[in-house]
């Protein structure tokens, strides 16, 4: 009875036979910067996969399919990559300002993060996904599994909940600031 290859000799003669063939594969089809790193995560996933591995013929044939894979899963990347950057290109440029300036912002961002985290979860996800995500409410519609209808409905709903509570909120520490004003600035 022959006696297969410990793993790791298998995993040394798959590479050693077949390194060169897929990271050509790889050159051939992405830039350079990403080729390298797919032929590793090709033998990365033949490490991890090794028992799956054909021995003899089948080995390449199968070693190209996992860099078709791999391959076409580093175009995505990129093609994500590029839109984000087109969408951040396209954003204002950030005005430099003060520590004082930064103070103010983010004890307001403080404060509208705890309005919002009053509400529904549902009502949360549908304001962020339209105002952090900018998604479209058939956008929203799709993720959320709801009509666009609905979603534009809830996310009414969920806006006038947000104003109510916030000028809650507002109106409540302007009371009491009045009052402590009225103590003579003590809290």
């Amino acid at each position: 009875m022959a006696q297969l290859p410990s793993p790791p000799a298998k995993f040394q003669a798959v590479y050693r036979e077949h390194h060169q063939a897929i990271r050509n594969y790889c050159f051939r089809r992405l830039a350079p910067s990403d080729a390298n790193d797919a032929t590793a995560e090709v033998f990365l996933l033949v490490w991890k996969k090794l028992d799956d591995v054909p021995v003899g013929r089948g080995t390449l044939p199968f070693l190209y399919a996992m860099a078709r894979n791999v391959v076409a899963n580093a175009r995505r990347a990129n093609a994500r990559r590029g839109q984000l950057n087109g969408k951040l290109r396209s954003q204002p440029a950030a005005l430099i300002t003060g520590p004082e300036v930064q103070v103010v912002q983010r004890e307001e961002v403080r404060r509208v993060l705890g309005v919002l985290d009053e509400l529904n979860e549902t009502d949360q996800e549908l304001l962020r996904l339209k105002a952090w995500e900018r998604l479209s409410s058939p956008e929203i519609a799709e993720i959320m599994g709801l009509s666009v209808r609905a979603v534009e409905t809830r996310l009414s709903r969920a806006r006038k909940k947000l104003a109510q509570k916030a000028a809650r909120r507002t109106g409540s520490n302007a009371r009491a600031g009045s009052r402590s004003a009225q103590r003579g600035g003590e809290r």
